[in-house]
């Protein structure tokens, strides 16, 4: 899937955007699949995944990028700052 055709769901439903994001995937046979910060903390998965972590712009703020193949791949921000230190959370896609 392209990364223009996914919607921005913290922007768009905040505090519901994990609800939202998997009934939009649903929609298209994947789920997201968590996994906790102490696997996150440890490895980047080898496939394309969600990161989450401090925002480079704002210090109290989140912020989710795409890592593809262990590396940042896709911010949303033209800037391509990423995160700021380490990443929390990790979500991949799994067919469903």
């Amino acid at each position: 899937m392209k990364t223009e055709d996914v919607p921005n769901f913290v922007a768009l439903y905040k505090g519901e955007w994990y609800t939202k994001a998997q009934e939009w995937l649903a929609g298209k046979g994947y789920t997201l699949v968590h996994h906790d910060k102490r696997w996150a903390r440890t490895r980047i998965p080898r496939q394309s995944c969600i990161a989450v972590g401090y925002s480079p712009r704002y210090v109290t703020r989140g912020h989710a990028v795409i890592y593809k193949r262990m590396r940042p791949y896709w911010d949303v921000h033209e800037d391509n700052t990423f995160l700021r230190g380490a990443v929390w959370d990790f979500y991949t896609l799994r067919r469903i």
